[in-house]
């Protein structure tokens, strides 16, 4: 820099605004300051196969408040990228290459290029593409698959080396799973990166390619003391994993069965704080994942005994136009409020308080709903917060069964049940041939409706019970009549043949293909979905945003591909329907419900493992867990057209 040439820095903090040179008034104006230099991104590759995920890390965490843009091209041609929060504000970014060549990826902060931006990754071709290499724990068996392209064949003589952190070299062995699927199977004993390189001598002196497997001990992970929290005041504790390896850290937290939101700041590199406000006297239970691997087990914060000076009796759901009545006791005579509003939209809902006991400071709570809508309770003691309870408000009257018609034996009975408008809660079907409960499979056709399908095995009266949360609805329990079968097998199964067109034909009118297991995604598994179709051209001012069984609005992605297909992906933290909404700001209407998704408990215990949906041309999987030898299998594209498997 020459002498006659100065640098000049400062740092901004606030905003005046002026108007032909004279200040509009004598406020100043908060501006909120960002640093787009704290972004940094982690994992970055530069070399990667065509047709194989790829990853890298972008996190924002000590960057301040803004808008992180990122695209991903390759001839000036953008491809789809996928973001998963992780938490906080560190972001995981996947793409596909599907072309060899070099990609680039622009990364934006505010509208403000970040530091080497565009990043440049190199892709090569292959003839094969290796999954489940990303991350492996440390003293168990880990299974790479190797799977050929389509069209072409995967060379088993090639030759792998595996080369750990210390230097150390392990022979891969490549073992044939099935037609042109391979694995690689070992038991890494090092925490740190290992290189598994692909080899196409035996001298193996010409790499034909390598990835980088990361090895983590999740029992390694150092938490603070999780001392006693006190309700509706901040509480911390802090997570260390330098001890267990690179990976992605996040951080499920729930009281009374509710999803607790949370901050998680990156301190450094290892270091994490956690921070949560508790909402109820109700222990706290934290989940800890390490690269998805919840080997920790759920941990525990108490609440401090000595704080709870309120005592309110437990609150069951409620039904429209049903008076919902709880007690709330007081250990001392302080100033104490309720308020109760509609969770999805705020408004108030009025309530009655009756004094049962002066002297012991007993009160009776008492409300009306007349939605079925999550309800939000808060108590206020002393002038200060003291508890939060999410009600659940539903509709029996709104509940439709169809016509259940009498059926012969052997031959698969199926009802349908709607429950659309009814609100949040669990649909119980339990059906008796006189003798014995008949299992009964639910399936979700549509959202809220339900087919319900079973087999008769005797002939005779049935009983068809039906409850919502517990209530039963309109006419049940429905009784009908089996009769014996007159028909031949081949009858039947013509009859099935019949009821699966039937219900091919609703699902081919739904606007979205649900991706995932055949069986349901479980809660804490990525959950996703493809619209097939353009909806901004259908629903004015689209805007689409996902709900959990509470109704609460959840974080998702949404990423638009080259084809205009929108695909939607979210982390669900509960059980039960999830789903996708979109509201016509036009008017003051429900939200237009676009599609729903059933997810499972985490314990769920899958006896079908397949993906649901399948790609030509290739070959597909599916495990079926069962103790039956004679289990018959038969995959259906269209009527009298069956795939062997």
């Amino acid at each position: 820099m020459d002498s006659s040439r100065y640098d000049v820095s400062y740092t901004p903090n606030c905003v005046e605004v002026y108007r032909d040179s004279n200040p509009i008034d004598t406020n100043s104006y908060i501006a909120r300051a960002y640093d787009v230099n704290k972004v940094v991104i982690y994992d970055f590759p530069s070399s990667a196969m065509v047709d194989s995920p790829t990853y890298f890390i972008i996190d924002a965490t000590d960057s301040g408040s803004g808008n992180l843009e990122i695209a991903i091209s390759i001839n000036e041609k953008n491809i789809p990228n996928y973001v998963q929060n992780e938490g906080g504000a560190r972001f995981r970014v996947k793409f596909i290459p599907d072309q060899i060549g070099t990609y680039y990826v622009h990364i934006k902060f505010n509208g403000i290029d970040l530091y080497g931006t565009p990043f440049k990754c190199d892709v090569f071709s292959s003839d094969f593409t290796i999954e489940n290499y990303e991350y492996a724990p440390i003293n168990k068996r880990t299974l790479f698959l190797i799977k050929s392209k389509l069209n072409s064949m995967f060379n088993s003589n090639i030759h792998i080396n595996i080369l750990t952190p210390s230097g150390n070299c392990i022979e891969g062995k490549i073992e044939e799973k099935s037609l042109n699927i391979y694995a690689i199977r070992f038991i890494p004993n090092e925490i740190g990166d290992h290189q598994i390189i692909f080899y196409s001598d035996k001298e193996k002196k010409h790499i034909i390619t390598k990835y980088t497997c990361q090895v983590y001990d999740v029992t390694k992970i150092h938490i603070s003391d999780l001392l006693p929290a006190i309700p509706h005041q901040l509480y911390k504790f802090t997570i260390n994993t330098i001890d267990a390896g690179n990976g992605h850290l996040s951080v499920k937290i729930k009281q009374n069965a509710n999803r607790i939101t949370y901050d998680q700041t990156r301190m450094d590199t290892h270091n994490y704080e956690i921070a949560f406000i508790p909402e109820t006297f109700d222990e706290c239970i934290v989940t800890i994942l390490f690269n998805g691997d919840n080997s920790l087990g759920p941990l525990t914060i108490p609440i401090k005994s000595d704080s709870k000076q309120i005592h309110v009796s437990p609150i069951s759901p409620g039904i429209v136009n049903q008076p919902i009545v709880f007690t709330v006791d007081l250990d001392e005579a302080k100033s104490f409020s309720v308020l109760i509003t509609e969770s999805h939209g705020g408004r108030m809902v009025p309530h009655t308080m009756t004094t049962l006991s002066s002297e012991r400071n007993r009160y009776q709570i008492k409300f009306t709903p007349n939605v079925a809508r999550q309800h939000t309770i808060l108590i206020n003691y002393d002038e200060q917060p003291a508890f939060t309870y999410h009600v659940d408000v539903f509709d029996i009257n709104k509940i439709r069964v169809s016509s259940i018609e009498d059926g012969t034996v052997g031959v698969p009975l199926v009802f349908t049940v709607d429950t659309h408008g009814a609100g949040e809660g669990h649909l119980e079907v339990t059906i008796s041939d006189g003798r014995r409960t008949l299992p009964a499979e639910l399936k979700s056709i549509q959202a809220r409706k339900f087919d319900i399908g079973f087999l008769p095995e005797i002939h005779g009266k049935h009983s068809i019970t039906i409850a919502f949360n517990g209530i039963p609805v309109d006419g049940s329990p429905f009784e009908i009549y089996i009769r014996d079968s007159p028909t031949s097998d081949k009858e039947s199964i013509q009859e099935d043949e019949d009821e699966d067109e039937e219900e091919e034909e609703d699902i081919g009118d739904h606007e979205f293909l649900i991706g995932g297991q055949l069986e349901g995604t479980k809660v804490g598994e990525l959950a996703w979905l493809i619209c097939d179709s353009a909806l901004s051209d259908i629903y004015e001012d689209f805007d689409l945003f996902v709900t959990d069984p509470d109704q609460t609005i959840i974080k998702h992605t949404r990423i638009q591909d080259s084809g205009g297909r929108w695909r939607v992906e979210f982390e669900p933290m509960k059980y039960g329907i999830h789903q996708i909404q979109t509201s016509d700001n036009s008017t003051d209407d429900s939200p237009i419900i676009l599609a729903s998704m059933d997810i499972l408990p985490a314990n769920y215990r899958r006896i079908i493992e397949g993906e649901r949906i399948i790609h030509p041309n290739v070959l597909n999987f599916i495990t079926v867990n069962s103790n039956n030898d004679n289990l018959k299998i038969r995959l259906r594209r269209k009527i009298n057209f069956f795939f062997l498997i």
